[in-house]
Parts: C-alpha cells; structure tokens; sequence
C-alpha cells in the first residue's frame, strides 16, 4: 500500500482529479508483480 501512496505522490497532480480508477489501472500495469506478492 506505502508503495501505491508513494507512486500517487509522484506522479505530480498527472492525473486529472475524478480518475482515480486511472491511476490505480496505471499502477496494476507498472507494477504486476507486487500485486501477486500481496495477494499470497
């Protein structure tokens, strides 16, 4: 989770407000493998 908040945090306001769900799609593509580590 600290992990997802930090990558939130830099992206620097990217991300226009209301597509939060965005951001999270964004983070799911970068980052698979630390969403198969928190899911065991």
């Amino acid at each position: 989770m600290e992990e997802f908040i930090n990558y939130l945090k830099g992206r620097n306001g990217k991300t226009p407000e209301g597509s939060f769900q965005a951001a999270i799609d964004e983070f799911i593509a970068a980052h698979p493998e630390l969403l198969r580590r928190l899911a065991l």
